[in-house]
């Protein structure tokens, strides 16, 4: 993990890191602007991007989810230092920030300025390429000018995106599920099980959605496609985590058992396990 400039003017602690699936591996929360009440800023960094310096997100514990905030440490610092090291509702210049530059492509697009939306949308997928909300639109706006196999891809991104910052709407499903799309990318895992897949979960004895991602996310492996992969298992744990402990004893799933194979795939597959050590922070 690349420890970002900056670093040391913020108080972190390795003792809090989180092993996923919430908050996910690769968060590291910091103890400036935080509620209290489990809600705090953290670094995220997205899956692949080991070698990169992070972004920085806002943790909802009661909603088990996270926000995309500032685009890099230098920015949050830069907005602690404008907000007195507190929580405020003071703004600063983050021209990279995912949300503001989502922001910004929800206006273009109401105004019917698709090909600025466009754009814009894909630079927020670059920054952080992880948030269904962000995919979902760009493969609605690329659609809209006839651009068929960026709609498609993107449409599969809204899919096995982070759950964490937010579940894919049942209109990814169906956009996956329209003939265009299986004809633009018909040999994908998730693709090929499109059918098969519900994402209600919770509430139910058994749901056949846990095979049906844990067997994409093999074929994925398989298919040395290990990004993909990660991000499903992923989100195969976090859905699975947030079931009665019955429902995961059914189906042979263990959190620490899962969180020492998963460090253990990031290693093998990413050539980091994704944690971060003291040393790391210190150097």
């Amino acid at each position: 993990m690349r420890v970002p400039d900056g670093i040391e003017e913020l108080s972190v602690s390795v003792d809090d890191v989180p092993l996923g699936p919430y908050p996910p591996l690769g968060f590291l929360p910091v103890a400036e602007a935080a509620l209290g009440n489990g809600d705090y800023y953290g670094l995220y960094w997205p899956i692949g991007r080991e070698n990169q310096s992070p972004v920085v997100c806002d943790m909802f514990h009661d909603e088990h989810a996270l926000k995309p905030c500032f685009s890099s440490v230098e920015r949050f610092i830069e907005w602690l230092k404008v907000s007195e090291w507190e929580r405020g509702d003071n703004e600063i210049a983050d021209e990279m920030s995912p949300a503001l530059l989502f922001a910004e492509a929800r206006v273009c697009y109401s105004g019917s300025d698709v090909k600025g939306a466009v754009e814009l949308l894909k630079k927020a997928c670059d920054v952080l390429p992880e948030v269904s909300e962000y995919w979902h639109a760009l493969s609605t706006q690329a659609k809209r000018l006839s651009e068929v196999e960026l709609s498609a891809q993107s449409a599969l991104n809204a899919l096995n995106s982070n759950w964490v910052f937010g579940l894919p709407s049942q209109g990814v499903i169906r956009m996956l599920r329209s003939p265009s799309v299986r004809e633009a990318i018909p040999n994908d895992p998730l693709i090929q099980r499109i059918d098969e897949l519900e994402l209600g979960f919770g509430g139910v004895k058994e749901n056949p959605a846990y095979s049906v991602i844990y067997e994409c996310v093999q074929e994925y492996f398989k298919r040395e496609q290990f990004i993909e992969g990660l991000v499903l298992y992923q989100n195969y744990a976090y859905m699975m985590y947030s079931e009665t402990l019955s429902f995961q004893e059914r189906h042979d799933f263990n959190l620490q058992d899962w969180q020492s194979e998963y460090t253990g795939l990031c290693l093998q597959y990413l050539g980091d396990n994704r944690t971060i050590s003291d040393q790391m922070v210190m150097a």
